[in-house]
């Protein structure tokens, strides 16, 4: 018989909104209407110039829903409101989602059986999802296939592979709320909040991934900027994520993180951000490491000059 405390375990569900006014009612809904009911709902709005403030104090107000409005008086940014955000939070669990996305009946029930029965070593169980349009249209069946490429996620070399393709997207994610406790929480000084998480996230734990479409994921223009971002934006955030956990990670690790480090400096360089303080940094560390990093690149320089260009700044940065 199924343990009464362990199934009734609380979620805290944090949805997000900026200008989803005309998305974020079919989101509440899904999320009150998941089949799993043990559900803290908290509502944070960062500073939207729409109505979506007019919107969710009405569906509040039409649905009696018990839950946490959060209205930040100026706007804070991703990550400064997620980590406002999470001092409301009671639950085990934890699932962020953008008021544009949408949960499907069943995503917390599955989710919660699936972390009530894992191991401490477990930080979240993540999803596939369903591609939609402004219109609700299926843009792609599969987020996991048509666009990051996989079929199913790595259950070996998870943090390793992670480093080379971020295969996530928040909403499909469960998170022990522990987990916060353990490695910090969202890092302020970035624009975006989910890769540096996931990285010191898989640095220190494992996760579960399920195949199972569980999240309507809403494919819009500034969605798509915010999974990709620009190089010179997606190349700082990446570099500033590996430098922070170099001094706490495992030498096999570090091997991998150099190939990323010495990849994300040369973007930054070729883009003129010589000198910051994480590329001086960067150099620094890279110097340190084997030559033959320099010789693969003196091998190239004859095509990628700049290539050149840049191992004589690392062996030169004072």
């Amino acid at each position: 018989m199924e343990n009464i405390k362990e199934s009734s375990s609380l979620v805290s569900v944090i949805a997000v909104c900026y200008n989803h006014s005309s998305f974020v009612i079919s989101n509440l809904d899904s999320i009150i209407n998941q089949t799993y009911k043990n559900i803290e709902l908290i509502i944070i709005d960062d500073y939207s110039t729409d109505n979506s403030r007019e919107v969710i104090s009405e569906w509040i107000n039409l649905n009696g829903y018990k839950c946490k409005f959060i209205k930040n008086e100026k706007n804070l940014g991703l990550c400064k409101t997620l980590n406002k955000a999470l001092t409301y939070v009671n639950g085990k669990y934890v699932n962020i989602i953008a008021t544009d996305d949408v949960l499907l009946p069943n995503k917390l029930d599955v989710q919660v059986k699936i972390l009530n029965n894992s191991e401490d070593n477990i930080a979240f169980v993540a999803s596939d999802m369903i591609c939609i349009d402004k219109n609700d249209e299926i843009v792609y069946n599969s987020f996991l296939k048509n666009l990051i490429g996989i079929d199913v996620f790595p259950k070996e070399k998870q943090f390793e592979l992670l480093i080379k393709k971020n295969y996530f997207s928040a909403p499909s994610l469960l998170i022990k709320r522990d987990v916060y406790n353990t490695i910090g929480v969202y890092d302020e000084t970035l624009k975006y909040e989910d890769y540096n998480f996931l990285v010191r996230c898989l640095n220190k734990y494992n996760f579960i991934g399920i195949e199972n479409k569980l999240v309507k994921y809403r494919v819009l223009e500034n969605s798509l900027t915010i999974a990709t971002g620009d190089d010179i934006t997606k190349s700082s955030t990446y570099l500033k994520t590996y430098l922070n956990i170099l001094d706490n990670t495992t030498k096999e690790r570090k091997k991998i993180l150099a190939e990323s480090i010495f990849y994300h400096s040369m973007v930054l360089y070729q883009n003129g951000l010589f000198p910051t303080k994480e590329l001086i940094i960067s150099f620094k560390y890279l110097r340190k490491l084997n030559i033959t990093l320099y010789i693969f690149a003196s091998f190239l320089r004859i095509k990628y000059r700049f290539i050149y260009e840049l191992v004589q700044k690392i062996k030169n940065v004072k």
